[in-house]
């Protein structure tokens, strides 16, 4: 038969052997190796005095629930992050087993085994952020605005109160993708998000919902003045933020301005911003409004 523990020495997952105290009766390589010790260094020492700080918390609470396992069910899987001997924080998948003296229902041991899941973990932030949010700019795109915007309405209903909503469309970002290639679009875009993210308060909410509008959420401003000041102030950065652009002559911001007062549905707001802002577009268009 083959040396056990040689065996686990050779194994990547982190295994080891404590008592009801968290005192350390054996680790593989892996684990020793993970805290930048041996294992000699390692047995009899608590594995609580390794876990940094910001994580203690919780490992000492999965300990406490350790110590509530019983004969009938054993073993239990949990999910939490570890800090190695560099100060890196990792994902870790452990599986811990409670082992039992005859006739009694007293863990006296337990044996666990962490599994790296970091990459996965990062995989799915990965892909929930991608779900979530533009691919050009970072901000969030039409679905995850519009669940804003829906929560946003239900808070206004509840509290009785209202809100501004900006509806903002870039007019003649189609010149620069024509006449100078959609490198220089996109690059108009990032810099569109990026001004509108300086001209807003951290509270308010900005999105790109399609290739060219943008919607800003404002709690807590229910007056259409200051809601126009607030559009103005955005105009304002987003000509410095295009000023060294020869494509930004070519473009135009028209903008629809409400207030919400929580009795419509996302959709339904949208589309009356969206109206608003047409009519915005239009009234420039033929010189009734003013203002880039």
């Amino acid at each position: 038969m083959p040396d056990l523990e040689e065996l686990l020495n050779e194994l990547p997952d982190l295994i080891c052997c404590f008592g009801s105290d968290g005192a350390l009766s054996y680790v593989n390589q892996a684990y020793a190796a993970y805290y930048g010790a041996t294992p000699d260094e390692l047995i009899g020492t608590s594995f609580l005095d390794l876990v940094p700080q910001e994580f203690r918390s919780v490992v000492e609470a999965n300990l406490r629930n350790l110590r509530e396992l019983r004969p009938e069910n054993p073993t239990v899987v949990d999910i939490h992050q570890g800090g190695d001997a560099d100060g890196n924080a990792r994902w870790f998948r452990w599986t811990n087993k409670a082992f039992f003296e005859p006739g009694s229902d007293e863990p006296v041991e337990f044996a666990g085994i962490g599994h790296d899941i970091t990459a996965q973990r990062e995989a799915e932030e990965r892909t929930r952020y991608l779900a979530a949010h533009d691919s050009l700019t970072g901000l969030i795109n039409r679905h995850t605005l519009r669940e804003e915007l829906e929560r946003q309405l239900k808070m206004a209903r509840r509290e009785n109160r209202r809100f501004g909503l900006l509806y903002l469309d870039l007019d003649g970002l189609k010149t620069i993708n024509d006449r100078y290639g959609h490198s220089a679009g996109d690059d108009f875009i990032k810099r569109t998000s990026i001004a509108l993210l300086q001209s807003f308060r951290d509270s308010d909410i900005v999105g790109r919902i399609g290739g060219d509008e943008f919607v800003i959420v404002c709690p807590g401003v229910d007056d259409a003045a200051l809601l126009a000041t607030m559009l103005t102030r955005a105009r304002e950065e987003l000509r410095r933020a295009h000023a060294s652009m020869s494509a930004a002559a070519e473009v135009g911001i028209s903008a629809g301005v409400i207030v919400c007062n929580g009795a419509d549905t996302a959709d339904a707001v949208l589309q009356q911003a969206d109206r608003a802002m047409y009519l915005d577009k239009q009234g420039r268009k033929y010189g009734t409004r003013s203002g880039r």
